[in-house]
């Protein structure tokens, strides 16, 4: 790929104009009250404690910067007619606006048309302050990757071990690097089997980044841990999560850059997608980079993200969707629990496929990346469309309903086209 990108000059912010006003700073007590009461056993168990850890990582876990360069301007647009535009939630009608200000799970969103803001409510916090942005750090680490495959850096279909020698008597040094970048790996370490089990996969990765309390008595690093993890003897054609693929994804970034993950995706990403602000990603007292999750943003960097996948005139494209493996003449990935689901969430508009650790694909190219409690980032590149958004689920674990509301925004610039 041409590695040339048109950095600005001008440094310029963006100060974005909510919908309505955007609540006064943390008062002192309120601050000192939070990290007081902070328990690592219950602080992602939603509600307004964990809105206040996802908003102040730093204050409870180690990071390092992503650091920023050049600021690529955000162009605000407001239009009074999009924020009025009709949309369902659970078969109910209502305006955008009327959802977004309603939904107290949901912390801010931002929808940028044709490199312009269009639209943006802030309801919990500033425009200005970082939040936990969960597994859609997969994606901006997945990117990276790409990059440096379309660069001949790196070979996808090459196995693991070609990158990471000290793997190559592993299950994982046998994968291809594009099966663990697809979520396809079929190792013992799927999200959805252990986080509340101290001797499962999921448990172990997450107690050696400090993010579950400690319950085993020998804790190693990372690499060293994940190379006693054994694949799965019946394999499947179907997508299954597993957040140490990213680890080992960040780790070959590393080798072959021969950087620290955080100071290669500022490079490869974050710099040329002209970032406002430099990114924070939480590292393990081993230094390694916690590439399954760990990045802090404002919301306006999540959305300069995935403009890099539509053809905005503000922010050059990094990699059109063919050369970064996402044409949509693929298989389907999903299993028939997981597509039947899919159908009813969609009413019918079901998404395709996954890749390339985004979850949801759909045939029109649009595509799609959850993080954990409600984060999100959802880009229509035939459209020149990002939505993203910050949200904390509820004490039932319950989230808010954006990722429909958003293929039906995204269905609605298509009718209009």
């Amino acid at each position: 790929m041409k590695n040339h990108f048109k950095i600005l000059t001008a440094i310029m912010l963006v100060t974005p104009l909510p919908i309505k006003a955007s609540p006064p700073a943390t008062h002192l007590s309120q601050f000192e009250h939070g990290v007081e009461n902070f328990e690592l056993e219950s602080f992602y168990f939603g509600g307004e404690q964990t809105r206040f850890v996802w908003l102040n990582m730093p204050a409870f876990f180690h990071h390092v910067s992503i650091p920023a360069h050049q600021t690529l301007p955000l162009n605000v647009k407001t239009d009074p007619d999009f924020a009025h535009t009709q949309i369902h939630v659970k078969g109910v009608a209502q305006s955008l606006t009327s959802y977004v200000t309603s939904d107290n799970r949901i912390d801010s969103v931002v929808v940028v048309h044709k490199g312009d803001v269009i639209f943006q409510h802030y309801n919990t916090h500033q425009p200005w302050d970082r939040h936990i942005i969960w597994s859609v750090t997969k994606v901006m680490v997945s990117t990276a990757l790409a990059k440096l495959a379309n660069q001949q850096q790196l070979n996808l279909d090459a196995p693991v071990k070609t990158y990471l020698p000290a793997f190559s008597n592993s299950d994982w040094g046998q994968k291809s690097v594009q099966e663990v970048a697809d979520m396809r790996s079929q190792m013992n370490c799927n999200d959805n089997q252990g986080f509340d089990n101290p001797l499962h996969c999921v448990y172990r990765v997450d107690e050696i980044f400090g993010i579950m309390p400690k319950k085993n008595s020998t804790l190693t690093n990372a690499k060293e841990y994940l190379m006693s993890v054994s694949a799965n003897a019946s394999a499947t054609r179907y997508t299954e999560y597993n957040s140490a693929n990213t680890l080992i994804l960040g780790f070959i970034i590393e080798a072959v850059t021969k950087k620290p993950l955080h100071q290669s995706l500022a490079e490869l990403i974050w710099q040329p997608m002209g970032a406002e602000a430099d990114g924070l990603m939480m590292i393990n007292r081993f230094g390694e980079l916690y590439a399954g999750g760990g990045i802090s943003a404002r919301l306006n960097d999540v959305a300069r993200f995935g403009m890099l996948y539509t053809k905005s005139s503000n922010i050059p494209l990094v990699l059109d969707q063919n050369a970064y493996g996402l044409s949509i003449n693929q298989p389907d990935t999903f299993s028939p629990q997981r597509k039947d689901h899919l159908n009813k969430l969609f009413n019918g508009d079901s998404p395709h496929y996954s890749k390339m650790q985004w979850d949801l694909i759909w045939s029109d190219g649009d595509m799609y990346k959850d993080g954990f409690s409600g984060q999100g980032v959802y880009v229509s590149p035939a459209n020149d469309l990002v939505i993203a958004w910050f949200g904390t689920a509820d004490t039932n674990f319950n989230i808010h309903h954006l990722l429909p509301v958003a293929r039906q925004l995204s269905t609605h610039f298509r009718q209009d086209q």
